[in-house]
């Protein structure tokens, strides 16, 4: 089974991104910090995907995805409100496969996991 990592605080959110995926057959870990998401990828190699929610605290893009291998980071999705246009478009600059408005994410979500994280 395919193993991604979710950046993410809120546990709601959370829970409908696990349960999209495990039916699109993909495990996950989750973490709630950008600083446990560094510690997270810093001891393990073996993710397929990333889910990034920009608002999650702590979250410094830049490190974060420095420590992101090219393969990785092609299969990254990053997600915000939609009146955070400068973190949605740093998120962007810096490789993000996929950038989406929260609402763009949460309805399209099947779709974007597939196409970018499976």
């Amino acid at each position: 089974m395919s193993r991604y990592l979710v950046v993410c605080s809120d546990l709601i959110f959370t829970s409908k991104v696990s349960g999209t995926a495990q039916m699109l057959g993909l495990s996950c870990e989750t973490v709630m910090s950008g600083a446990k998401a560094e510690s997270v990828l810093d001891a393990n190699d073996d993710f397929v995907g990333m889910v990034l929610d920009l608002n999650t605290p702590g979250l410094n893009l830049e490190t974060l995805l420095r420590k992101t291998s090219a393969e990785l980071k092609a299969k990254t999705v990053a997600f915000g409100p939609h009146v955070e246009v400068d973190k949605l478009k740093q998120a962007q600059e810096l490789g993000c496969a996929g950038v989406f408005t929260r609402g763009q994410f949460t309805s399209e979500l099947p779709a974007i996991l597939q196409k970018y994280v499976s």
